[in-house]
């Protein structure tokens, strides 16, 4: 802890360092990564996972037939997968 705030040791590619615990997000064990939204997504399903354009989603599972499975603002459904772009894991 440095000053009361909590610091992470993080890394992205292969680059590896400390940042403030409230500029980052934990992914979920077996997290495929993060995708920023393209687009933003309404689902007409109870199973579909709605977001706005600019919105990062926590990629939960592999991309089956065009849909992915992730969460976004604790809610959690499947998405086009080309309305995102993957980010570094």
């Amino acid at each position: 802890c440095v000053d009361g705030e909590p610091w992470w040791k993080a890394r992205i590619g292969t680059r590896t360092g400390i940042v403030p615990a409230n500029y980052v997000q934990r992914l979920a064990p077996g997290s495929l990564g993060l995708a920023r939204a393209l687009h933003p997504f309404a689902g007409m399903e109870d199973d579909q996972l709605s977001f706005p354009a600019d919105a990062v989603i926590e990629v939960t599972g592999p991309d089956a037939g065009g849909w992915s499975p992730g969460a976004y603002d604790g809610e959690k459904g499947v998405f086009p997968t080309s309305y995102v772009q993957l980010l570094a894991k």
